[in-house]
């Protein structure tokens, strides 16, 4: 990662710095560290998604091991910056979106005047004057909007990160499980996600190969739940001549009694 972000004195100052703990001192740093500065686009699953300046598209799970604390630090930290106005954040099944209040107007994008979202909160926090910055040759892009609400559209990523881990090939199988159930036209909602994976952890303990056998048995199958894999037929050791060598044994024992 290349560039630099702008950190203001002021901040110390802050309540969202004064009266925080370490770490979550840490997990806000690692957020102005890896929020957008300009405008990203990508095409993911046929769409195309934007992620605008002063946002991050993460998980609990992925800001935890940047920040190099335990995910309960990181959901107790959200909460309080979230509660005094440094962020919003957005979350979905598939991640969440976490947008810096202000973050244009302190690093310097938008010029000196106040952000439609800026806030007394924040202003308490940022008592000094921002120096009037140079000429803003940024691009912005409109971010793409969603159905009649205007809903911004969130990047797609692997609603399985936090389950799998770095089991690839599990995600891959459940992925495919998803894709198959939509096409039986039976998605998923988000809950009855959790309770197949709740459902499928508690039948392997938590054994990832026999979690993976399991998901693509439902797939073959096309079943729309997860079931213990069935127990293989035990095979049968049949000898195709045992009639044959009975018969002959038989006529042998025959010329024996005669002769």
């Amino acid at each position: 990662m290349e560039g630099y972000i702008r950190l203001w004195r002021s901040l110390a100052d802050s309540p969202v710095w004064t009266c925080s703990t370490a770490n979550q001192k840490v997990v806000l740093i690692t957020i102005l560290l890896h929020a957008r500065w300009d405008s990203i686009r990508w095409d993911v699953l046929g769409k195309e998604f934007t992620i605008g300046p002063g946002e991050m598209f993460t998980s609990i799970r992925k800001l935890a091991d940047m920040a190099g604390v335990t995910q309960r630090v990181v959901r107790t930290a959200l909460d309080r910056f979230e509660s005094v106005n440094f962020l919003t954040r957005k979350v979905t099944h598939q991640g969440m979106l976490i947008s810096v209040v202000n973050w244009g107007k302190y690093q310097g994008v938008y010029g000196s005047g106040d952000t439609p979202s800026d806030t007394k909160k924040t202003r308490r926090g940022h008592t000094h004057d921002t120096p009037k910055p140079k000429k803003d040759t940024t691009i912005r892009k409109k971010v793409p909007q969603e159905g009649k609400e205007g809903k911004k559209v969130i990047p797609p990523i692997s609603p399985f990160d936090d389950f799998c881990g770095n089991n690839e090939e599990l995600k891959e199988a459940l992925q495919g499980w998803m894709e198959m159930r939509k096409k039986l036209k039976k998605p998923l909602t988000e809950r009855a996600l959790k309770l197949n994976l709740g459902k499928l952890h508690q039948m392997t303990g938590g054994y990832q190969p026999a979690m993976l056998d399991i998901v693509n048995q439902s797939t073959m199958n096309g079943w729309l739940a997860f079931y213990p894999l069935k127990k293989a037929e035990q095979a049968v050791d049949v000898d195709p001549f045992a009639g044959a060598k009975d018969f002959y044994e038989s006529i042998l024992r025959g010329r024996r009694t005669d002769g």
